[in-house]
């Protein structure tokens, strides 16, 4: 008698239905996962940025000023001016929205904002909120999953 070498068709069936089965249940997962990654991605670069604009403000020589405005519609995003000339502009993925984002953002030479900020970074496929907030004495900036 000859030995069995390799799989039978309905080996192959069942394990290829296992595997599906385990795919479907992993993908919705993933998908979550990717979108609560570009809102953090976007909450960090628009936390980075305004630092970034702190230090161009304060840097700046007299008579020189640099102001983060945003766009309020689909792509969301911002820019940062110097005067009246765009030095960085950033476009969010479409799963991130701005939520009543401030006009725009600005800092003194000394590095203290114009105000207190809150801007409010929504994912449309998880709801999920993060919150960049910049204190109003200091200029702290960071980023929260709360308002406080």
């Amino acid at each position: 008698m000859q030995e069995q070498r390799g799989f039978t068709v309905m080996e192959v069936l069942i394990t290829l239905l296992i595997l599906s089965v385990l795919a479907g249940l992993a993908i919705p997962n993933l998908f979550k996962h990717v979108a609560d990654r570009q809102l953090e991605d976007a909450a960090r670069l628009l936390a980075s940025d305004i630092r970034y604009l702190q230090q161009l403000s304060v840097n700046s020589p007299p008579g020189k000023y640099y102001h983060m405005f945003f766009r309020n519609g689909s792509p969301y995003g911002y820019y940062i001016t110097s005067s009246t000339i765009a030095v960085k502009s950033v476009r969010f993925d479409n799963s991130v929205e701005l939520r009543v984002p401030p006009g725009y953002v600005a800092f003194s030479a000394s590095g203290a904002p114009q105000s207190g900020y809150s801007i409010t970074l929504r994912s449309n496929k998880t709801k999920k909120l993060k919150y960049v907030l910049v204190e109003g004495a200091i200029g702290r900036v960071r980023i929260s999953d709360k308002t406080d």
